[in-house]
């Protein structure tokens, strides 16, 4: 197996017009979030971790598939591609390092304050 340079991806990924991620099982995925961000569309299988991120980065940027991927499905999604015209950048301002380092503080305290609400309680030495 051979590693691309982030250059050569960069480039394969900008010259696409979509996109395909053919997964069995996926659950997130680093390729489907450089595709967005470089501002080209995914056709990724469909569950529920796609279709909130298809909801987080805006219409017209995730687009799924049911079964096995064939190559009618690939045709029909860069059919409404083309169909949907110019659309705004995919949103992926939840994904910036000042939101996720907000997000993961959150998680944290959350995580302690739960820990702390379900220790048991230390009990006296000597008392039943």
């Amino acid at each position: 197996m051979q590693y691309v340079s982030d250059a050569e991806l960069v480039d394969t990924i900008s010259s696409s017009e979509l996109v395909v991620l053919p997964y069995r099982f996926m659950h997130n995925s680093g390729g489907t979030l450089a595709a967005l961000s470089l501002d080209r569309p995914v056709l990724v299988p469909a569950n529920d971790v796609n279709q909130a991120l298809a909801v987080e980065v805006g219409p017209g940027w995730v687009f799924q598939y049911t079964g096995a991927l064939t190559p009618e499905i690939i045709l029909q999604t860069l059919s409404s591609i083309a169909a949907e015209g110019p659309r705004r950048r995919p949103d992926l301002s939840s994904r910036g390092w000042d939101a996720g380092s907000v997000a993961h503080r959150d998680a944290y305290e959350r995580a302690l304050a739960i820990g702390v609400a379900r220790s048991p309680q230390p009990q006296n030495a000597g008392h039943p």
